[in-house]
């Protein structure tokens, strides 16, 4: 069970930073965007600390206040998450 859970958190992971990447990448060359609604979600579903690394390596959506509280949200969901799946 551990190593699913494992497994779930490193591929939304990555799976997060990749999508930061790829919005800011598109935000500089003007091309589509994902939506903002999808990038907050994918920090709740175990991307947080993903998408706080990416924001801040990518400098994409930093300047936004509601990313930030996102973000340290999401971050302390996963740890807590991390902390219950060692635990058990």
């Amino acid at each position: 069970m551990r190593t699913m859970i494992g497994v779930y958190f490193l591929g939304i992971s990555i799976w997060t930073f990749l999508i930061y990447a790829c919005d800011k990448q598109r935000a500089i060359q003007k091309g589509h965007r994902f939506s903002e609604k999808n990038l907050l979600c994918l920090t709740f579903v175990g991307g947080g600390i993903a998408a706080w690394v990416a924001g801040h390596l990518f400098h994409h959506k930093t300047r936004k206040w509601y990313f930030q509280l996102t973000w340290y949200l999401g971050m302390l969901l996963d740890l807590g998450l991390f902390y219950l799946m060692w635990r058990i």
